[in-house]
This record gives structure tokens, sequence and C-alpha cells, in this order.
């Protein structure tokens, strides 16, 4: 029985890689040609690790939100304070925005932009991941309302999913071109909504 040549490259590079071009491009403006230079793979290898690009669309999204969610958990463990937590990740789209190279947005709400609902499979991949990134500021509401910086009669799953709104909305601007200053002043005003 032909089993076929195993396939010898570093299935977590070529995702990454994979992950990056959609990241930049978008779903539609990334063709097989460009995922197979950028991998660096065979049209056969492709297909044989990864199926289909609809496939490896769906794992780099799911990649994206493994790290996504590891680097939220791990700064909201770093941060003196919940608050400092928030305020840390709105002021985070400001940094970048002068940074030409980082004007990627957020891969999970630029495919959400992209398809809206007209792909079952990957409008369920992006509610999963805003569920995700919203159950992470839900714990950091709940612990800035036990440190007293948020007000304690907001209800915690409300604000997240608030929080999680306005950065994408600064996500989108950023990416549109918005200047660091008023990212920070949009950034300010939603900080001030907690108290």
């Amino acid at each position: 029985m032909n089993i076929g040549r195993p396939i010898e490259f570093d299935r977590a590079v070529a995702l990454e890689q994979a992950q990056q071009l959609f990241w930049r491009k978008g779903y539609c403006g990334t063709s097989l040609a460009d995922l197979l230079a950028g991998m660096g793979l065979s049209k056969s290898s492709f297909y044989q690790a990864f199926k289909s690009k609809h496939d490896i669309f769906q794992q780099s999204i799911q990649r994206y939100l493994n790290e996504r969610t590891t680097m939220m958990r791990q700064r909201l463990k770093a941060n003196p304070t919940a608050y400092a937590f928030i305020k840390e990740m709105l002021y985070s789209v400001a940094s970048n925005s002068g940074i030409k190279e980082y004007r990627k947005g957020c891969l999970v709400m630029n495919t959400a932009c992209e398809f809206g609902q007209s792909d079952e499979v990957v409008a369920k991949a992006v509610r999963d991941s805003v569920e995700a990134f919203i159950a992470v500021f839900e714990e950091a509401v709940i612990l800035g309302q036990q440190q007293g910086d948020i007000a304690a009669d907001k209800n915690p799953r409300t604000v997240a999913s608030f929080l999680v709104n306005n950065i994408s909305g600064l996500n989108i601007a950023y990416k549109a071109g918005a200047d660091s200053r008023s990212l920070r002043a949009a950034a300010d005003i939603t900080l001030s909504a907690l108290k």
C-alpha cells in the first residue's frame, strides 16, 4: 500500500506563515499561490497537511485566538491591578499606531468584516473568538470590582462585552489610519465609563 511520502516540514511554522498572510491580506486576498510561496510548500504537501485553503484559514483563526487569550491572561496576571491590565489593552492599539508594519488590525475583527455571516463555519469561529475575549475581560472586570477600581454596580459580562467592542473599534480605526492621539483619547473615554 502506498501511503505517500512523509511530510517534511514544521507544521507549526507553516501555519504561522499562513496566519500572517491571512492577517495581512485577508482570506479572499490570499491566493493558494501566496500560501504555497509563503509557507514554502508544494501543492501536494499543502493538501496532504491542510486539506484546503478554508481549512488552514480556520486553523489560523484558532491559532490567533489561542495566542491572544494566552497573552491576555499573562498580562492580566502581570499587571498590578485589573484596571491597569484593561488600560494596557486599550492603549496597546494606540501604541502601535505609528508602525506601518502593525497596521493589520485584529485577525478576528478583520475576518468578521470580510465575511459577515456569509460562511457559517467562519462566523462560528469569529463568535467563539469574541466569546473567549469577553471571558478574559469578564475575569478582569470582576477582579477590578473587588480591587475597587471598577464600579461595583456594573454587570461584569456587559462591561466585558463593552470593552471588547471598544477595542475592536479601536483596531478598525487603527487599521484605517487613525493616529495615536485620537486612539488614546477614545481609549480614555472607554476607561472613564468603568468608574
